[in-house]
């Protein structure tokens, strides 16, 4: 637990300081090597175990001697001898019969590719040693060794972010009512959102650490903000993608604040059958219809512009939306009027089911 929870907080540092300088980060991914190799037999299979504990070493060693002789005569030699020694060791686990050979899941096909392409690039960094390219040598050393030991440090906080989810589920369902029923899911939730951001982060950090996520990043600004003008109103790439993350923030948002205020609200009520159910997915539309006229406004679309968007959505309703719109009214119909509930058994001509 001590581990678990230091190699979090090391790893919060480049959140909480985004700015900071580069020796902080320096220092940051040295202290987290100690938790990390800690914790690797709790949550790497056995036969990983060698290369997790290669690539915290070969982090350390690469780190300690580049600093060690930055702006020594002996610099050469130290990246030449770092090259040789990482793609040794990446051929002892990718040679037949090796750790990253053995067959698995896919993830472990998706990791021996990994693993080829940094061989791929330790070839290219001792030949451009040896040419006199030093630089590109020391970026190459640099950057295999900032994405092998990343991706394993992010795994381990998505695994231990996975643990403290659900003890804090379980803790949770003890006192809510939310979290006992819908305790899976929330959980799920969580570990999707850490893992997506763990990726994010090992893809940019990792590109920086190759010097070229700058160009990256002004290829992709350039994407997202190129436009297209549709009458008044101008959509971009980028616009669309903000559209949608807000949309599914708000979609998110509404479906948890819907769920507390029906299980832990309503439902510590004396209320009728039904009741808790009619308010909680009352709430959900209005949060979502809320959260649609956020995202509308977070790209920039004003009150003016609604008329063409209510226009289009009228014709889609009269072309070919007039069963789902018919049923969404008839569930409110049913949802205010109640004569049925949740539990009644109903009968519809040779058809008997559970509401």
């Amino acid at each position: 637990p001590i581990a678990a929870t230091l190699l979090l907080s090391l790893s919060a540092v480049m959140l909480l300081y985004p700015r900071a300088p580069l020796g902080v980060y320096d220092l940051t991914l040295l202290a987290t090597a100690l938790p990390l190799t800690l914790l690797i037999p709790e949550l790497i299979p056995v036969d990983l175990r060698r290369p997790a504990w290669s690539a915290v070493a070969y982090l350390l060693v690469q780190r300690l001697s580049t600093i060690a002789t930055v702006g020594h005569p002996s610099a050469r030699l130290v990246q030449l001898c770092l090259s040789i020694a990482g793609a040794a060791l990446l051929w002892s686990f990718l040679r037949p019969h090796g750790a990253l050979r053995l067959p698995g899941s896919r993830w472990r096909l998706q990791l021996q590719r990994v693993g080829w392409v940094l061989l791929g690039a330790f070839a290219v960094a001792i030949v451009s040693n040896i040419i006199g390219n030093v630089t590109l040598a020391d970026t190459i050393n640099s950057g295999v060794a900032l994405s092998a030991y990343l991706g394993l440090m992010l795994r381990a906080v998505t695994m231990v972010v996975d643990v403290f989810a659900s003890a804090a589920v379980r803790a949770g369902a003890k006192e809510s009512r939310y979290l006992a029923v819908r305790g899976p899911q929330v959980e799920r939730a969580l570990v999707r959102i850490v893992g997506t951001l763990a990726l994010l982060s090992w893809f940019i950090i990792s590109l920086s650490g190759f010097q070229v996520w700058d160009p990256v990043r002004d290829a992709l600004t350039s994407v997202l903000s190129s436009s297209q003008t549709i009458g008044e109103v101008s959509l971009s790439l980028g616009t669309a993608l903000l559209f949608v993350l807000v949309l599914t923030g708000g979609v998110l948002a509404a479906r948890l604040a819907s769920g507390i205020v029906e299980f832990d609200v309503m439902g510590r009520m004396d209320l009728r059958r039904g009741v808790s159910t009619t308010v909680g997915s009352l709430l959900r539309y209005a949060l979502i219809g809320v959260a649609f006229f956020m995202s509308l406004a977070a790209v920039g679309i004003n009150a003016s512009n609604l008329a063409i968007l209510g226009g289009a959505l009228g014709l889609g309703i009269g072309f070919g939306l007039q069963t789902i719109v018919n049923n969404f009214i008839s569930g409110l119909v049913l949802a205010f009027e109640r004569p049925v509930g949740i539990g009644d058994t109903v009968q519809v001509g040779s058809n008997t089911g559970e509401v």
